[in-house]
């Protein structure tokens, strides 16, 4: 009797441990809508990570542009790290180029990430001096990139000069010591030309790594939704639209992949204030990736059923493009539950930088001194902050459609 009582409490106890982790994993569904079928079918005949699949593809390319999540998503800079930890990365790339960063500040950047004399105090004080002149917006207040660039210093700080790796911020020129409401007017009336700017900087200096026998000769570039897209993309009256990526298509004939990093899609009536998204394809590919039971994995759009899709992802413009027309490839890296979301600098106010920043708000021309005022104190008084996105509880509602 003993044996089978023994037998009997595994039995138990197995099941009671699977009954408890079953929310914790993210594990494939077996019974889903026929709609997904040949998506699910795909992923799970896709077995390449996100890094796998970007240095596979500089193996034919020599730039890839990633397509950014929202500024503020904090798990695609792991991905990415994760990326420029890969020795294959240090090796035959090891260049980065930044929509996040004004051009004016390459050079500090480039000094920060070399001097490997910096102690940890030197490093936090030297990445906060970069983020306060970061951009041609008063404050930017997303984490990401800001512990992204200090990790890459202590990566950088273990590897030799040849290897090291080089991040080129390329947005257009700012500088605060000199702005006044006139200049930063002047300044804003030549943001339309901000693409073509961005794009401009990425081909010279890659054009240059090649005339100078740089023996790293290729470059990951960083752009954030619309900038990314390629030349193909084009609006229903066949206008090509003013991109970063579509410029850099062109420079670099038969050269270029971009990516797409998996997202949420905007929808008409979203502003700097509000955010207005959901799921794309209503839910569908992100139920496919749940069925499949797939979290991280890359893959190109084309031979896949996910670039037959209509091109969902910009709803501003009429347009007519297929997700094979506009991007190479997909990454999908983690869910959207599992997204997280930072804003917050540590000590970016303190010496004296809020009364800087302030008077920075009102050059402007968009704030009120007791409007920046209000807001900076509302910064200081929220540091870092963590969320996820405001309507998830919909967004599953969306995907959990296609799931029986």
């Amino acid at each position: 009797m003993k044996q089978p009582t023994v037998l009997f409490l595994v039995l138990i106890l197995t099941f009671t441990a699977l009954v408890l982790t079953a929310g914790k994993c993210y594990c494939a569904q077996t019974v889903y809508s026929d709609s997904i079928k040949p998506y699910v079918e795909f992923l799970n005949k896709q077995k390449t990570s996100p890094v796998d699949y970007i240095m596979s593809l500089f193996e034919n390319y020599e730039i890839v542009i990633l397509c950014e999540r929202y500024h503020t998503e904090v798990t695609q800079y792991d991905m990415l790290f994760d990326l420029i930890k890969d020795e294959r990365f240090q090796n035959s790339v090891g260049n980065i180029f930044t929509e996040v960063g004004s051009v004016s500040i390459r050079d500090k950047m480039s000094k920060y990430l070399t001097d490997d004399s910096l102690n940890d105090e030197q490093i936090e004080k030297g990445a906060l001096d970069i983020y306060r002149n970061l951009t041609w917006f008063p404050v930017w207040e997303k984490t990401n990139f800001f512990e992204f660039i200090k990790k890459t210093h202590r990566l950088n700080s273990g590897l030799a000069g040849g290897k090291k790796i080089m991040i080129y911020p390329c947005d257009m020129l700012v500088d605060w010591n000199t702005t006044t409401p006139q200049k930063y007017k002047e300044f804003s009336s030549k943001l339309d030309e901000r693409d073509k700017f961005m794009a401009d900087n990425v081909i010279s200096t890659v054009k240059n790594f090649q005339k100078n026998g740089s023996k790293r000769k290729k470059a990951l570039v960083i752009m954030n939704y619309r900038h990314a897209f390629n030349d193909k993309f084009k609006f229903l009256m066949g206008d090509p639209p003013d991109n970063t990526g579509r410029y850099i298509f062109e420079a670099f004939p038969g050269k270029v992949a971009n990516v797409m990093i998996n997202s949420l899609k905007l929808l008409p009536g979203t502003t700097d204030q509000k955010v207005i998204d959901t799921p794309l394809q209503d839910g569908k590919w992100d139920a496919a990736f749940k069925a499949a039971g797939v979290k991280s994995v890359g893959f190109n759009f084309e031979g896949s059923p996910f670039g037959l899709d209509f091109f969902d992802y910009f709803a501003f413009v009429p347009h007519f493009c297929y997700y094979r027309h506009v991007f190479t490839g997909y990454i999908f890296h983690l869910p959207l539950e599992e997204h997280v979301q930072m804003t917050g600098i540590p000590k970016m106010l303190d010496d004296g930088y809020e009364s800087i920043i302030l008077e920075r708000s009102v050059n402007t021309g968009e704030q009120t001194t007791s409007e920046a005022a209000l807001y900076l104190s509302a910064f200081k008084k929220d540091g870092v902050k963590t969320f996820g996105y405001e309507k998830m509880e919909e967004h599953k509602k969306k995907i959990d459609q296609w799931l029986k």
